[in-house]
């Protein structure tokens, strides 16, 4: 979408365009821009950044 290139092997193999893919995206994103109220945002449950952990590790001299 933004010209970026993957310059791996899987590029190679991978000549799909993804044109139809992006343009359902790009279609269902220009409904929100031009929706007259705003659209919730749906959040991914499986974050890529997890809250940290509130447990503490135990003593390295206490550990199994």
């Amino acid at each position: 979408m933004l010209g970026h290139s993957d310059g791996s092997v899987t590029a190679i193999y991978n000549r799909y365009g993804y044109v139809k893919e992006m343009r359902k995206v790009l279609a269902q994103w220009t409904g929100e821009l031009l929706a007259d109220k705003p659209v919730e945002i749906q959040r991914n449950t499986a974050s890529a950044n997890p809250a940290p952990s509130t447990k503490t590790a135990p003593p390295l001299d206490q550990a199994a």
